[in-house]
């Protein structure tokens, strides 16, 4: 099961990537969500220097989640200046179980990269006054229609945990 659900955690980037793609189409904000999905991309093209190749799953789990953390810090960024998430997604149970498997340190430096990237993506793109980002484009992305032809959106990955019970607590993939 959490295999599955590791799995699915990844398979979730590339429905993110896609819907970014679509969403920058239909607002007029292409410049902005490809550079975010340049960012996404090429997480799993290189390893970051905080990775140790020696074990796959792991590496695969870190690439996954700094590209999930930057689609959320976006988002964050996003909704601070429009009102409506970029992307309507709620990562965050399944963001927190991942960083638990990967462990703190190394989430926490994921982390903090993430919100690096997103606050370089506002600065370079999402300026309301530059005339690169189309003030109405929250308003151009219909939600319902993403909704429906992205079902990813909707898809929490809820997974039930058992959390405190039994004193076991969960390693780290290591």
């Amino acid at each position: 099961m959490l295999l599955d659900f590791v799995v699915r955690y990844t398979e979730h980037v590339a429905e993110f990537v896609d819907v970014l793609s679509t969403i920058g189409i239909n607002a007029n904000c292409c410049e902005y969500t490809e550079a975010v999905v340049n960012f996404c991309i090429g997480a799993f093209g290189e390893t970051p220097f905080l990775l140790d190749r020696k074990n796959e799953l792991a590496t695969l789990m870190a690439q996954a989640y700094i590209a999930h953390r930057v689609i959320e810090e976006v988002n964050e960024h996003f909704s601070q200046q429009c009102n409506e998430p970029l992307i309507p997604m709620d990562m965050t149970r399944s963001n927190l179980i991942i960083h638990q498997l990967i462990g703190e340190p190394l989430a926490n430096q994921l982390d903090l990269i993430a919100q690096g990237v997103a606050e370089q993506l506002e600065r370079d793109y999402l300026r309301l006054d530059s005339g690169i980002f189309d003030q109405n484009a929250s308003r151009e992305i219909a939600w319902g229609i993403e909704v429906t032809h992205w079902p990813c959106l909707t898809d929490t990955l809820a997974v039930d945990l058992l959390l405190g019970q039994g004193g076991n607590d969960l390693d780290c993939i290591h």
